[in-house]
């Protein structure tokens, strides 16, 4: 009775406003927040939008903002646009435009449709499959109200989506590679319909400009997340091509539900950098070696880990010159035309420049050596025709191998070219048993390709010297690093190139490369 009287005298002190209604305005984490109610045509409903503006937000200023789009706003905007604050605050991430996406409701009953909304179709949910419709109101009417209304810079839009939300990410990303600059997958939810993620859904080929992908998965993620998840990521990765920078980590400690606020910020920070671990300009610079005159990248094959030097050179391309010893070889071994490392190959009796060169050839020693007059003899022997075809089969840098007449030159001044990722993106390929070729060839390339080997590491590696007279020297050194790392073998594969405007500058293709495996802990000082 005593409890009634006074819940009911509390009752009788508070005003209707007092007991139904929030006063957001006192909730100064979510910053300055504006608010749209948008009727979708493309969907057939409507949605609560939120915006917040970034502090010291000016709409008469020369600037656009970076602009996140939260998916489920009605529970992840209140909980990021306060977070990000503080990030931004710290100064970890810049300032942008947030907006939320919100049903009004946690349940279908109460008008939620992210089963709908975020999902590709599944045979186990009719209900699903709605995705195609709702990327329609993302890309037809909700960012033309923002970016009419507000400083958004349509070249930096960011898509944040956690499980179900998670799967949408993947989806535009997979369907619409370009739609969204930046993508942060948190625990994506693939296990009613991960064949329709394994399908190549976009344009194949070159694009404007790479997106970028995060997917961040808890380690404490249910297993029927995190295995269809799985799947995914080694299937992308395998890929030589993908229309995405892509970065896959494992956020230690987290489960299904305490993920999303981790994955955002990570998501962002590696978005807008890249970060100071990853950066490799230091170690370049190191070695005597101009980080804008190279390019280096490094990528660790299990999760797609990157580190970096030389910025948009890496997508330069040029004659891949000796490194293409390595394609070469494959070809020789799967044909026929070599039967292994100690194939001998009779030296013709001419003198050229390199000593080690004027003398009988094993398939080995002249991969060793760079002896061209091997390779041009393959080349040769082999034929224009099926060069060629071994050529685009391998989806080897342009696949240009020209006409006839440059059969045995193609690969040195042209018209042969591969960038550093091309050749990252071919080597990932070849480490991971997963070009057209026999099992037996890679066993016998890789006994040929072997460069170093350690205790609890295996090093294989090609240079490579294009110097055509005419223009300035380009050294290439290119390959793969297998680690045991906790009872596990992890890949790395590398590529190098820099500009050699001195012959002494080649002995700088592999100090850089080895500096750097020696800054990551894989290889002994």
């Amino acid at each position: 009775m005593k409890t009634k009287v006074l819940t009911l005298l509390l009752l009788l002190t508070l005003s209707p406003s007092q007991l139904f209604a929030v006063d957001s305005q006192y909730l100064h984490g979510m910053g300055n927040t504006k608010y749209h109610h948008v009727n979708s045509i493309h969907v057939g409903r409507s949605y609560h939008v939120y915006v917040m503006l970034p502090p010291d937000y000016d709409e008469s200023a020369d600037e656009d903002y970076p602009t996140i789009y939260l998916l489920d706003g009605g529970a992840l905007f209140p909980m990021m646009t306060s977070y990000y604050r503080y990030l931004n605050f710290g100064e970890e991430v810049p300032a942008a435009i947030i907006i939320g996406i919100s049903y009004g409701s946690d349940n279908f009953e109460g008008g939620n449709f992210r089963s709908t909304d975020y999902t590709a179709p599944s045979s186990e949910r009719d209900h699903w499959g709605g995705a195609e419709n709702f990327q329609k109101f993302l890309s037809k009417e909700l960012f033309q109200l923002i970016e009419s209304n507000y400083a958004s810079d349509a070249d930096h839009r960011i898509i944040f989506g956690q499980s179900i939300g998670g799967q949408f990410v993947l989806y535009s990303a997979l369907t619409r590679p370009q739609l969204f600059w930046g993508h942060i997958a948190s625990n994506p939810a693939l296990h009613r319909n991960l064949p329709f993620f394994l399908e190549t859904r976009f344009k194949t080929g070159d694009t404007p400009a790479k997106s970028r992908l995060f997917v961040a998965n808890g380690t404490l993620n249910d297993e029927r997340f995190q295995v269809p998840a799985q799947k995914w990521a080694e299937h992308w990765l395998a890929k030589p091509y993908i229309p995405w920078d892509l970065k896959i980590t494992a956020l230690e400690g987290h489960s299904h539900m305490s993920t999303p606020p981790a994955a955002f910020r990570q998501g962002l920070i590696w978005l807008f950098g890249p970060d100071k671990q990853s950066d490799m300009s230091e170690v370049v610079s190191a070695e005597g070696v101009d980080p804008d005159k190279s390019a280096l990248l490094i990528v660790r094959v299990q999760d797609g880990q990157a580190w970096t030097s030389g910025g948009p050179r890496i997508d330069i391309r040029y004659p891949p010159a000796s490194t293409s010893k390595i394609p070469h070889t494959l070809v020789a071994l799967e044909t026929g035309y070599a039967d292994g490392p100690d194939t001998l190959f009779k030296w013709d009796g001419t003198k050229r420049f390199f000593d080690p060169w004027n003398q009988d050839q094993t398939l080995a020693s002249a991969y060793a050596y760079s002896a061209v007059w091997v390779y041009q003899q393959i080349t040769r022997d082999l034929g224009f025709e099926t060069m060629s075809k071994w050529i685009s089969r391998l989806d080897y840098g342009n696949h240009d191998t020209g006409s006839p007449a440059d059969l045995t030159t193609y690969w040195l001044n042209g018209p042969l070219e591969i960038s550093a990722r091309e050749q990252v993106r071919f080597i990932s390929r070849l480490a991971s048993d997963d070009l057209p070729l026999k099992p037996e060839t890679l066993q016998l390339g890789k006994q040929i390709m072997q460069a170093e080997k350690g205790d609890d590491w295996t090093l294989y590696a090609k240079t490579g010297w294009r110097s055509d007279g005419k223009n300035i020297d380009i050294g290439w050194y290119v390959g793969w690093l297998e680690k045991f790392e906790k009872g596990d073998q992890r890949t790395y594969v590398f590529a190098f190139n820099m500009d050699m405007p001195e012959a002494s500058d080649r002995q700088k293709r592999k100090t850089v490369v080895r500096s750097a495996l020696t800054r990551l802990g894989l290889i002994p000082d």
